[in-house]
């Protein structure tokens, strides 16, 4: 027991750690490279910081453990687009750009959507994992080519050099991945010894320990007041959960998604159709719009709670 709580707090002291690394450098390369800090956000720090997701999905598949590995993809999501995406807000309220309330974060809603409709498919086949890491290379293409690359240098602002940045950048990713693994390894063995299933245990800690790293740079970039690094990471991340870890798993596995409820689903679903619809009716994001996306996420848990 004393191993387990000494591995969760010094996973979460790497995270923190690794996020504040993380935020920074990308921070410093998106001004001196003159690129958007919402482009940063979307791909290195939104794609970064999935891949403990990644390597803990593809490694649950492996071992035969397949309901862990669709529970941390969908308890991602959830987690992402409700607890993390509700308390960066509940930080630093932001406004969104049109690009992001007509483009990204519909990109978010529609792969939601594939991930509902991919239980039901006749089989997990290798040809929709390609499909779907396919469909990721558009986005990330489309949202290089279509990003209008305009920056406040009065909103933004480091102090840190381009070396030390472009050195900081990728430590602050493995200080988040090896973090994620110390934090995820104690928190299963105490989920262990509550003899919980593989599935609650993929929805919660699993996808909690995986998301640790969203959450953490999720909350530094809040602090830092950088809030399209903010929202960057949480779209980035949430489509990277569904077309590259689903599609990469999907290619290399034949795994099935009989664990996830339709419950699961529909919430998941529910979450990126609440975030759509209120970016297009309105740009700014608020704090009490934040604290409901915090209390759907505790709601969810209850929920699952009482189900098991």
């Amino acid at each position: 027991m004393d191993t387990s709580f000494f591995k969760i707090f010094a996973g979460i002291a790497l995270l923190y750690l690794g996020a504040s690394w993380l935020v920074k450098s990308a921070t410093t390369l998106a001004l001196r490279a003159g690129v958007s800090p919402f482009l940063i956000g979307l791909t290195i720090v939104g794609y970064g910081t999935s891949l403990p997701e990644l390597i803990t999905t593809v490694q649950a598949a492996a071992k035969g453990y397949p309901d862990i590995a669709a529970g941390n993809i969908f308890g991602s999501n959830i987690l992402n687009t409700s607890l993390i995406l509700g308390l960066g807000i509940m930080i630093r309220p932001t406004f969104c750009k049109k690009k992001v309330r007509f483009f990204d974060a519909p990109f978010m809603l529609v792969s939601s959507i594939l991930l509902f409709f991919t239980p039901y498919l006749p089989g997990f086949h290798r040809i929709w994992g390609f499909f779907l890491l396919l469909l990721l290379a558009f986005f990330t293409l489309a949202a290089y080519l279509c990003r209008n690359l305009d920056l406040d240098d009065s909103e933004f602002s480091s102090n840190q050099s381009l070396p030390l940045a472009a050195c900081l950048l990728p430590i602050g990713i493995i200080l988040l991945l090896y973090g994620a693994h110390i934090f995820l390894t104690g928190s299963t063995l105490l989920a262990e010894k509550f003899h919980l299933s593989e599935t609650f245990i993929g929805l919660t800690i699993t996808a909690l320990g995986t998301s640790l790293p969203e959450l953490a740079t999720t909350i530094v970039a809040a602090w830092r007041k950088q809030p399209m690094l903010l929202v960057g990471g949480i779209i980035g991340s949430s489509i990277y959960n569904t077309l590259g870890i689903l599609g990469a798993v999907s290619a290399l596995y034949s795994i099935s998604l009989e664990g996830i409820s339709p419950f699961d689903s529909l919430f998941m679903i529910f979450l990126s159709l609440w975030v759509c619809l209120l970016l297009w009716i309105r740009s700014y994001l608020g704090r009490f719009f934040g604290a409901l996306l915090c209390i759907s996420y505790f709601l969810y848990l209850y929920i699952l709670v009482f189900a098991s």
